[in-house]
């Protein structure tokens, strides 16, 4: 795995323990929301431009991790943004 392969899947692992703190949180028990978790694949297929999640008209990712919310398009946390706390936090609850 190169050097960018190893960053992003450790940019992940980091930000996991962040985003499930928030969302396992007794305030995010209040909310009417789900939280879905995909996984997008080795890295070959993720690093395809062709890659579906990356040409997907509504996701159009360019980065792991992505925080999206569904509908709201523009409403993304990218890459070191889902490791912090009060970044992931707003995230979530910015609507509440």
């Amino acid at each position: 795995m190169g050097k960018v392969g190893v960053r992003t899947v450790l940019l992940a692992f980091a930000a996991e323990p962040v985003i499930e703190s928030i969302v396992n949180s007794a305030e995010a028990k209040s909310l009417d929301a789900t939280f879905i978790t995909c996984h997008v694949g080795p890295r070959e297929y993720w690093k395809d431009p062709a890659c579906p999640f990356r040409t997907d008209k509504d996701f159009k990712l360019t980065c792991v991790p992505t925080l999206i919310e569904i509908g709201k398009k523009h409403k993304r946390l990218l890459d070191n943004q889902a490791k912090n706390a009060n970044l992931v936090k707003d995230f979530f609850f910015e609507d509440k």
